[in-house]
């Protein structure tokens, strides 16, 4: 018989459900005093129920009494509790609307009126901020306000994709968040709160093929931001921009292509981008360096770094200080997936996995690499998914399966390996 559980944990060489199986979605996972929370949903489409549940190290707990509603979105920890947001309409005898938090007793409601279903939470300068399609709006212990755009060319729009992320003191906005004009969303995704009032960070709305920010790095002090757009504040871009906390700077005026980035990483190196990038631009002579995918921002100008590689990369992590690929093996058949990691002056493989690494995840702790990712056809149609650890010295699958299972998260949690999502176990 099948189960669904939202949290999976290794135990020895075998996944099993932390605890008995939790028949649902997870949608967030946190730590709250010293202990996993999660939220999310449970039932069918037709008869959805949200969960929040602890695991005391034993057992899943779940927080209190009857929580009304269809699911739990997101959580946060505001005054030292645990707020909770969603489509949410009670718990117990009390009533309340999408907003709770956890007195230790019982789920209370914050006075939350507003009509739609919230989907972010986000505690900032004192403040808790929430966010739904069509406004942000903030607590501060007695009332809620709207957080306005600035003027009214923009709309404010979020979906589940949207996150709200502290950065140099600010609560910036990152998804699909800004729309301009009535009707047409510009894809422009990027904007912080300033005196109170919520702004876009570029000068210009418009961003090329609605496309809004897939990626984002801290690095050297400033927000670096990667998506399928070609202009943001009023400059060029291939897809790379940065934000220094005052204004837009243009982050790949020496890249030759860029236009669909997969991902950027920091390290002591540099800023490493990967995706659609062809070459670099010599500033000295104007010549284009060829590059397989990949390009190190050293604070000036990018270099080339696919010294090693036979491919372009796919998916890029960061082990402690060490970057780490996925590529795929050069007319490899059936289709390969390397693992690179950079060994100082060059990539170097250390082992080999089947399946294609588009859409493989990368976590690591203390040396130890996971790679989650699912195996495709020639079609590219999912067949299977993996979990593979390397030790060092050779590749381990803690996972290998012809499974339909969707994960939102992996990585580490008090020396233990967990993976979030919905799973499908025998």
């Amino acid at each position: 018989n099948s189960v669904v559980s939202a949290v999976m944990v290794l135990r020895g060489s075998a996944w099993v459900p932390l605890g008995d199986p939790i028949v649902g979605a997870g949608i967030d996972l946190i730590e709250y005093e010293g202990d996993l929370v999660l939220c999310g949903r449970r039932g069918q489409a037709s008869a959805r129920e949200p969960i929040i549940v602890r695991w005391n190290g034993v057992q899943w707990q779940t927080i209190g009494a009857g929580l009304r509603g269809v699911e739990a979105r997101g959580l946060t920890i505001f005054d030292g509790r645990l707020v909770a947001v969603g489509n949410l309409s009670g718990s117990g005898s009390r009533d309340f609307q999408h907003v709770a938090m956890w007195d230790g007793r019982e789920w209370a409601g914050l006075a939350y009126g507003d009509a739609g279903d919230l989907y972010h939470a986000a505690a900032h300068d004192d403040a808790l901020y929430v966010a739904q399609r069509g406004s942000l709006r903030k607590w501060d212990r007695q009332h809620w306000t709207k957080v306005e755009p600035a003027g009214s060319f923009f709309r404010f729009q979020t979906t589940s994709n949207t996150s709200l992320t502290p950065f140099a003191g600010d609560l910036v906005l990152c998804g699909s968040g800004l729309a301009a004009g009535p009707f047409v969303p510009s894809g422009l995704s990027v904007a912080r709160l300033l005196d109170g009032n919520l702004r876009s960070l570029a000068r210009g709305p418009r961003v090329a093929n609605l496309q809004a920010i897939s990626c984002g790095a801290i690095h050297q002090g400033k927000l670096f931001a990667a998506g399928p757009f070609s202009a943001i504040a009023g400059f060029r871009l291939t897809g790379i921009g940065a934000w220094d906390g005052v204004t837009w700077e243009s982050a790949d005026a020496d890249l030759v292509g860029a236009s669909w980035p997969l991902g950027l990483e920091a390290f002591s190196g540099g800023l490493l981008a990967v995706g659609d990038i062809s070459g670099v631009i010599d500033p000295a002579t104007g010549a284009t360096v060829a590059t397989k995918g990949i390009a190190r921002w050293d604070g000036v100008r990018w270099h080339p770094f696919d010294a090693g590689l036979s491919a372009a990369p796919k998916s890029l992590a960061v082990d402690g200080d060490t970057p780490v690929v996925a590529v795929d093996v050069q007319g490899a058949s059936p289709v390969r997936t390397a693992i690179m990691r950079w060994s100082g002056d060059q990539w170097t493989s250390i082992g080999e996995l089947p399946g294609q690494a588009f859409d493989t995840s990368i976590a690591a702790q203390n040396g130890v690499i996971v790679v989650a990712g699912s195996r495709r056809d020639a079609s590219l149609l999912q067949t299977a998914n993996y979990v593979a650890q390397w030790n060092g010295q050779h590749w381990t699958y803690l996972l290998d399966e012809p499974s339909t299972w969707t994960f939102r998260r992996v990585g580490f949690h008090a020396g233990d390996l967990y993976l979030m999502g919905s799973f499908a176990t025998l």
